[in-house]
């Protein structure tokens, strides 16, 4: 059967993983509260991200655990 599928980009960036706030490594749920935010658990980088998709804003704010990397390049990506 001929299927299309649409996407698009609504928190962080595409095809650059890091460890920069609009970064992701290894997404691997989402979810969205009454409030509108996009919560997206970042397995690759140990923690969760809060998006403010309704404000298009893709910047994501870390709300639990930390981030694996303590050494980030000028791309934020890990150094050494």
């Amino acid at each position: 059967s001929n299927v299309s599928v649409a996407s698009e980009v609504v928190a962080g960036t595409t095809g650059i993983a890091g460890c920069r706030p609009e970064q992701l490594n290894l997404p691997k749920a989402v979810a969205l509260d009454s409030d509108g935010f996009l919560y997206v658990a970042d397995t690759g980088n140990h923690r969760v991200q809060k998006f403010a998709v309704m404000a298009n804003d893709r910047i994501g704010l870390t709300v639990a655990g930390e981030c694996c990397c303590r050494e980030l390049d000028s791309q934020g990506k890990p150094a050494g």
